[in-house]
């Protein structure tokens, strides 16, 4: 009976923590100390072309406004730069930097500082998802167990630690799920918000500017809205009125700065995407379609999979095998340690619990989300919303990564950060897939959830860049590689390493 009594309390104790609010402020404190580790730790650059988004960010920084001329773009290091669709981060970037560089001309301050700002926006990404997981209908306990779980993927505090865009798409991805939500619920009770849809026409147009892969999540939450509304509105003779109640719920001075907001964005958007189907009859045009071969020779991207075309053997072009090495590749990126080119970008394979435990309960609940599909959406269209959008993201990333594979005979660009913007709306699902299926066992699932974390905590988050590391990945300053030594050799015999080689 003691031991019944004691399990009984260790379960109700891991309950409460995880449904606390103040758990929710504690993972977002404890990701933030995560991310500036690394971020005052770690060799500049890293891994994921930190030196390229810094570099661009100062050639931004000799202009007020975003359209550069052919003089502006440099010699084609940063390819097609003044037809590149994914420019408005490092245009935002390049005003702190100016501040920054005019407080300080030592290149450490400016890394370190603009890493900070970083750091602000993914924690800002995160708050916001927390906000979408709780509108979905997801109880607070899964949700800080999938905050948990997330801030803990190697990767994540890795990239938050660094100059990046992606870090920007992530408060952009959780913005548009939340404005979404906002006119769905409108929508549902024949009321049209015109500023928050103004907001998300704005939006949907500025977040294809922080990055072009925006453009499906986008058009997924743009299909799921005029779906609702033409449910709502079709031959229902409401229309002219709930606009005209709309727009006269807004006050002039509002009115002003909506029309405005949609017409720079509007502007911004037309400029690139526009200019871009005009003049090369595609949205992304290849480096070589704007610059000549020779200056494109520069471009890490593209002189890359020149190199591999001349070079390419047959490959298979069944997409089946092509989607299990992907999915393998894209796993292991997730939870491997990677440097920058400081030292080759010398890379540790994942460390063995994180990376088993995600595939275990990935498949568990991929499995339990697909055997009760019909409750798992029954009457939750944010939930079928979340799944749109975060499918057809992936989709697109995938069919974009096999082109490159046929193209090139190389899994080429094949990066697991490229999931992260999805991976809490696809655990909202599969949270709700995994309660059906634990519902006659209640008890089960904090035991579950607080086994996962501790899997995660052996080699994840920033525990995994401090033990899967040595001195070289170090910022070459003898305190910090002094810190990070001794911390390594704290928290190695701890941690369940496995082989740190290939």
């Amino acid at each position: 009976m003691s031991g019944k009594y004691s399990m009984q309390r260790i379960i109700e104790k891991i309950n409460q923590v995880f449904r606390s609010r103040r758990c929710t402020h504690i993972l977002l404190g404890f990701f933030v100390f995560e991310a500036a580790w690394v971020a005052c730790s770690a060799v500049y650059p890293m891994a994921f072309d930190e030196d390229f988004h810094f570099g661009i960010i100062k050639i931004y920084a000799h202009h007020w406004i975003p359209f550069l001329s052919d003089a502006g773009i440099g010699n084609g290091k940063y390819g097609a730069l003044n037809r590149d669709p994914s420019y408005l981060y490092h245009w935002l970037m390049s005003f702190p930097y100016r501040i920054i560089s005019i407080l300080s001309g030592k290149q450490a301050v400016q890394i370190i500082a603009l890493r900070c700002i970083n750091i602000v926006l993914f924690t800002l990404g995160l708050w916001l998802f927390v906000k979408v997981m709780r509108k979905a209908g997801t109880s607070r306990g899964l949700a800080n167990a999938l905050l948990a779980l997330f801030v803990l993927i190697p990767i994540v505090p890795l990239l938050a630690g660094q100059i990046n865009y992606d870090n920007l798409l992530m408060p952009v991805v959780a913005g548009l799920c939340l404005l979404t939500f906002k006119l769905y619920d409108g929508f549902q009770k024949q009321q049209i918000d015109l500023k928050a849809f103004t907001y998300f026409v704005c939006l949907c147009l500025l977040g294809s500017l922080v990055k072009y892969a925006f453009l499906p999540m986008a058009a997924a939450a743009t299909c799921f809205l005029v779906v609702i509304f033409a449910r709502n509105f079709w031959r229902q003779g409401l229309l002219r009125s709930r606009l005209r109640q709309g727009y006269g719920a807004l006050s002039m001075l509002t009115k002003i700065g909506l029309i405005v907001f949609l017409l720079v964005s509007s502007i911004l958007f037309v400029q690139r995407y526009g200019m871009n189907l005009s003049a090369y009859h595609t949205p992304v045009p290849a480096c070589d379609t704007v610059l000549t071969p020779g200056d494109c020779q520069s471009y890490g991207p593209w002189a890359r999979n020149y190199i591999y075309t001349q070079n390419k053997e047959s490959v298979s072009a069944n997409p089946l095998s092509y989607s299990w090495l992907w999915l393998q590749g894209m796993h292991y990126r997730l939870f491997f340690m990677i440097n920058g080119p400081a030292s080759g970008f010398l890379n540790y394979p994942p460390s063995p619990l994180p990376s088993a435990a995600a595939i275990c309960f990935g498949v568990c609940a991929l499995i339990a989300t697909l055997l009760y599909a019909r409750k798992v959406f029954n009457k939750r269209p944010l939930l079928i919303f979340l799944t749109g959008m975060s499918v057809l993201y992936i989709t697109i990333v995938w069919a974009d990564n096999f082109s490159q594979y046929l193209e090139t005979g190389q899994p080429v660009a094949v990066n697991g950060r490229y999931l992260l913007p999805v991976l809490l709306p696809l655990g909202v699902v599969a949270g709700r897939g995994l309660n059906l299926a634990l519902r006659l066992w209640p008890n089960v699932k904090p035991v579950i959830a607080g086994l996962a974390v501790a899997c995660f905590l052996q080699g994840g988050g920033v525990i995994g860049f401090i033990t899967r590391s040595d001195s070289s990945w170090d910022w070459p300053s003898r305190p910090i590689v002094t810190l990070n030594n001794s911390v390594r050799s704290v928290l190695s015999p701890l941690v369940l390493e496995g082989n740190k080689y290939f």
